[in-house]
């Protein structure tokens, strides 16, 4: 049987190690928080194809969204690269009591 004391004793040092665990987890957490976020592999794919698909000049973005589906790029991803590469989108209308056309176009470089 333990003693009071050892019990003491034993919720002591239970109570320290809890103590670095924690401030162990803390400082991983304040590494990870400072780490750059990585882009995701679909991302990744998503920049280099409209880079690709843009480099020859403008297109239609209903064409870029239907060859993206085709590669297995969901529109949302394809929308995301398409901010974060800064691609310009031109709304041009056709003709008198035609719909408009939205054009894609990588940004001019400075």
């Amino acid at each position: 049987m333990w003693s009071a004391t050892t019990v003491v004793l034993k919720l002591e040092e239970l109570d320290r190690r809890v103590a670095e665990q924690e401030a162990r987890l803390a400082e991983a957490e304040r590494v990870l928080r400072a780490l750059p976020p990585r882009a995701s592999k679909p991302a990744a794919e998503a920049v280099a194809f409209l880079t690709e698909v843009l480099a020859s000049g403008p297109r239609r973005a209903v064409d870029l969204l239907r060859l993206a589906k085709e590669r297995g790029i969901a529109e949302r991803t394809l929308r995301r690269a398409k901010s974060a590469l800064g691609v310009v989108s031109v709304r041009v209308r056709r003709a008198p009591g035609r719909r408009h056309e939205n054009w894609w176009r990588l940004p001019k470089a400075a």
